[in-house]
């Protein structure tokens, strides 16, 4: 599974979608602005931030619960577009589950979003950053 992430500011924020609140926090990483392909199958995501592949790999977080079966990736400028979509807190996610539910085992973009299915998990177990050479980071990585 493949799908194009916009990181206009290159702050990202990684999790479940329905547990996004406008108080989400972006990654303690600073990455430079772009469109990004990220890619995805059972065992996990990773993010294409650069060609070089990783000499290195840092542990960005050790994982979170994904009771909804989805993980998310979103730059912090869409946060606000996407918890702010319907009337009450349950509204923007019930929509992103609208679709989802079109589109079973696919990623999804939507509203600044683009949201994987976890398959059999439950669980992103750890969150990665893969740095080349110059410490530079290349590649973000969540194993399922």
């Amino acid at each position: 599974m493949h799908a194009t992430l916009a990181l206009p500011t290159g702050r990202l924020i990684v999790g479940d979608p329905s547990a996004l609140f406008g108080d989400a926090k972006p990654l303690d990483l600073a990455l430079p602005p772009g469109e990004y392909q990220v890619s995805a199958d059972a065992s996990g995501l990773e993010l294409r931030l650069a060609d070089a592949e990783p000499e290195r790999w840092e542990t960005l977080a050790s994982g979170f619960d994904a009771p909804s079966g989805h993980v998310c990736l979103l730059d912090e400028s869409a946060l606000t577009d996407f918890t702010d979509l319907g009337d009450e807190p349950v509204d923007e996610y019930e929509l992103l589950t609208e679709r989802l539910r079109a589109h079973p085992g696919e990623p999804v973009e939507f509203s600044g979003l683009v949201v994987f299915p976890l398959g059999d998990a439950a669980r992103v177990r750890t969150l990665r950053a893969g740095c080349d050479r110059n410490g530079r980071c290349t590649r973000i990585a969540a194993e399922f």
